[in-house]
């Protein structure tokens, strides 16, 4: 394989960070196939500003070009695991945005689902997604990325020498992300964005975390 070909699904604030991101690997190590997003005109405005030639109103167009090997899913959370299984099925490597699931409760009236239900219920169906996730990247043997920064921020990088230098182990962690709130509107709705802050802001320092000792028990 020369390049990868990639498509991207989505064409708001994740996919702008990701195409930024991209640049640098244009033409030497991937690219940029196509675009498609339910609202046309953001995809055709994005591709016009990156030098991307398809665009698409709908992801499935992506997934049938024989021409791209893997999709990036910067899309609203409550579609991340329908959309990786389809992909996945149609045999592409699949990027995705955190978070990668949560409990949307669209069968629920209420907006805020989470304060009418229990929180084994929400553990329930967001391990359903994720077990329906890893049986079809697993029977369609394509790869899945997770879509996490702050593994690679440098403070994180610091910390990892230190542990494989001194060879020490962690025996407290704190971390925290604080800001004003997401760039993203789906995030203000539970039945699109499957929980509350903890989701959205809490996910990158859990995975810090997760990675850090991941990291130790592998030296």
């Amino acid at each position: 394989m020369d390049l990868l070909r990639i498509g991207i699904v989505g064409a708001q604030f994740a996919a702008h960070l990701h195409l930024q991101n991209y640049k640098p690997l244009r033409g030497s190590k991937l690219e940029v196939a196509g675009i498609a997003s339910r609202t046309k005109a953001r995809a055709e405005e994005l591709a016009g500003k990156y030098h991307i030639s398809h665009v698409a109103d709908d992801y499935r167009r992506l997934l049938e070009r024989k021409d791209i090997d893997a999709v990036d899913l910067c899309v609203p959370t409550d579609l991340h695991h329908e959309f990786i299984i389809q992909a996945a099925q149609a045999g592409k490597h699949v990027i995705c945005e955190k978070p990668l699931t949560g409990y949307f409760g669209k069968d629920r009236p209420e907006d805020l689902v989470g304060a009418a239900v229990d929180r084994g219920t929400m553990l329930r169906e967001a391990l359903v997604n994720c077990k329906a996730v890893a049986q079809a990247i697993k029977k369609s043997n394509v790869k899945f990325c997770y879509a996490e920064n702050w593994v690679y921020a440098p403070p994180v990088a610091k910390l990892k020498n230190l542990i494989r230098v001194s060879q020490g182990t962690i025996l407290d962690i704190r971390a925290e992300e604080s800001h004003s709130g997401s760039h993203a509107a789906y995030s203000r709705r539970w039945k699109t964005s499957g929980g509350g802050a903890l989701m959205r802001l809490g996910a990158h320092p859990v995975s810090a975390v997760l990675h850090l000792k991941h990291y130790e028990g592998m030296l």
